[in-house]
């Protein structure tokens, strides 16, 4: 793998906490940021894909934000009520 040398700017504070948690898990501070870069990557790439099949099936159903809204709240409810 082929890296490149990159100055980050961090908060004390938060520098800390990635101090602390590349210690725990007895990583370098670059792997944790890496690891940490790469999550947020693969997060965000799959709420993506999940806004956009809602995007795809809104259209294709010719749904509007409140009738998406209401079915949203019907399929919550029984959820709710057994809590």
């Amino acid at each position: 793998m082929r890296t490149a040398i990159i100055n980050l700017s961090l908060p004390k504070s938060l520098l800390g906490k990635v101090d602390k948690e590349a210690l725990k898990e007895d990583r370098s501070r670059s792997e944790l940021m890496r690891v940490a870069v790469q999550s947020y990557l693969d997060r965000r790439t799959a709420w993506d894909k999940i806004f956009a099949y809602g995007d795809q099936q809104t259209k294709k159903r010719k749904l509007k934000p409140s009738s998406v809204e209401a079915a949203i709240v019907e399929v919550r409810k029984p959820h709710a009520d057994n809590q």
